[in-house]
C-alpha cells in the first residue's frame, strides 16, 4: 500500500453547480492506468458541498479511497473547486408581470411587465419576439423576450385583454352630445348677449298740441272770478 499510494498525487477537481465530481478526474492518465490499481471513488459522496454557496469559497479537500488490488486501500485528499456554470438567464429570476389589460389600439411595452428591472444586468435588452395585436378587441398573446449579456435568453408568454374604446354618444336634435352638452350650455350662457330694452324720447309738444292741453289766461279768470253770493 505504502508502496503505490505514496506515488499518488491527485490534481485539484473542478465541478458544476449541484454536481458531484468524479474523483477519478483528480488523477492523470498515467496514474488510473496503474494495474496496480483496482478503483478510486470517494469516501463520503454525501459530504462534498456543490451548492451556489460552495461556489464563493476556495476550493476544500475531501477524501478519496484508493483500493488496490492486492486489496489495500489509501485516502488522499483531493481539492474540489466549485464553479457557477450558469447562464444569466439561468441565475436572474425577472419577477413579470404575465396578463394584463389594455384600451384597443393601445401599445404594451416589455419593459414596463418586469416590476425588479433593477435587479437584472444594466446592458440586458427586452423586447418582443411576438408582438401582441391590441387591434381587436378579445384575449391576444404575445411573447417578450429577455436578452443578456452571455447570449442566453428568457421568453415568456404574455395574456393581454383589449378593451373596445369608449364609444361617443350620439349627437341630440341639437347636434350637442351628452358628454359635451354641459360644456356647451354653459358656453351660451357665457357668450350670450343682453339686448336693452328701446327707450322712446318724446319730441317738444307743438304749439298746437300745447294749446289743446294749456287751458288759456282768459279761461283761467272766469274760473278764478268771485261768484256772486245768492239771495
Amino acid at each position: 500500500m505504502q508502496k503505490y499510494g505514496a506515488n499518488l498525487h491527485p490534481d485539484e477537481v473542478t465541478t458544476n453547480l449541484n454536481t458531484v465530481p468524479d474523483a477519478n478526474k483528480a488523477f492523470d492518465a498515467e496514474t488510473k492506468a496503474d494495474k496496480h490499481i483496482k478503483e478510486i471513488i470517494w469516501k463520503d459522496a454525501d459530504s462534498i458541498d456543490t451548492s451556489l454557496e460552495a461556489t464563493t469559497k476556495d476550493p476544500v479537500a475531501y477524501k478519496a479511497v484508493v483500493t488496490f488490488n492486492d486489496g489495500t486501500t489509501v485516502e488522499i485528499d483531493v481539492p474540489v473547486k466549485v464553479v457557477d456554470n450558469r447562464t444569466d438567464a439561468e441565475k436572474n429570476n425577472p419577477d413579470i408581470t404575465t396578463s394584463v389589460t389594455v384600451t384597443q389600439g393601445k401599445d404594451v411595452n416589455p419593459e414596463d411587465l418586469i416590476k425588479n428591472r433593477e435587479q437584472l444586468p444594466d446592458d440586458v435588452t427586452i423586447g418582443w419576439t411576438v408582438a401582441p395585436d391590441t387591434d381587436q378587441v378579445g384575449k391576444t398573446t404575445g411573447i417578450m423576450t429577455i436578452n443578456y449579456p452571455d447570449g442566453s435568453q428568457q421568453g415568456i408568454t404574455i395574456t393581454i385583454t383589449v378593451l373596445p374604446k369608449e364609444k361617443q354618444v350620439a349627437p341630440d336634435k341639437d347636434g350637442v352630445t351628452e358628454t359635451t352638452n354641459k360644456e356647451v350650455v354653459d358656453a351660451s350662457v357665457s357668450s350670450a348677449k343682453v339686448t336693452p330694452t328701446a327707450v322712446t324720447k318724446k319730441a317738444p309738444a307743438t304749439a298746437k298740441e300745447e294749446a289743446q292741453t294749456t287751458p288759456t289766461k282768459s279761461l283761467l279768470k272766469q274760473v278764478m272770478r268771485p261768484q256772486p253770493m245768492p239771495v
